[in-house]
């Protein structure tokens, strides 16, 4: 699991008996939460439609009692909140590590039920605000990689003349004025 989304590309497979053993307890079923205890602790994604899975040791699956509930739980779960309580209760580790208690007690404000629509609809239009604005910055530096390597080329074989360049000089973070802090307006 990674950015919110699960990758099958590499993953162990199981025979049928196996699964049925593993999965005596029950197969996540389709759009609930799989939730990682370490590895990183605190990722999360969906259960994608049609795929039948069986949990790892230090996976979760987490099942709203009202579907209607699930993204806003979703959401939480991706927000700073859960990083803030994975930080505070992963005292001394260098991986942090939920225990399965540790994950019961993540502590969950659950709104009423329009709050939680109006919330997840902010939360949706910031996404994917959000998803352009790193695949523009992706892309940028994509084109400037290709860019730098086209340079560095032009200047070893001799296509450009760089002998006589010099940098200009930089100046110190403290002789810099401060910016004011951005702020970002949403629809």
């Amino acid at each position: 699991m990674k950015n919110q989304s699960l990758n099958v590309d590499g993953a162990f497979y199981t025979n049928e008996e196996d699964f049925k053993i593993w999965t005596q307890r029950g197969v996540p079923p389709e759009g609930s939460i799989l939730f990682t205890r370490e590895a990183p602790a605190g990722e999360v994604c969906l259960v994608p439609k049609d795929l039948p899975i069986c949990l790892g040791q230090r996976m979760m699956n987490i099942i709203p009692n009202d579907s209607r509930v699930t993204r806003f739980v979703f959401d939480f779960l991706t927000s700073d909140c859960l990083a803030r309580y994975i930080d505070s209760v992963s005292h001394g580790s260098t991986v942090s590590h939920l225990r399965v208690e540790q994950v019961y007690d993540i502590p969950i404000a659950v709104p009423p039920f329009d709050e939680q629509e109006a919330i997840d609809s902010k939360v949706s239009v910031l996404k994917k605000h959000f998803k352009k604005l790193i695949n523009e910055a992706e892309s940028a530096i994509k084109v400037l990689a290709e860019r730098r390597s086209a340079l560095i080329s032009a200047a070893v074989t001799g296509k450009i003349d760089v002998r006589g360049w010099q940098a200009e000089e930089q100046a110190e973070p403290e002789d810099m004025p401060m910016a004011a802090e951005p702020r970002a307006t949403y629809q």
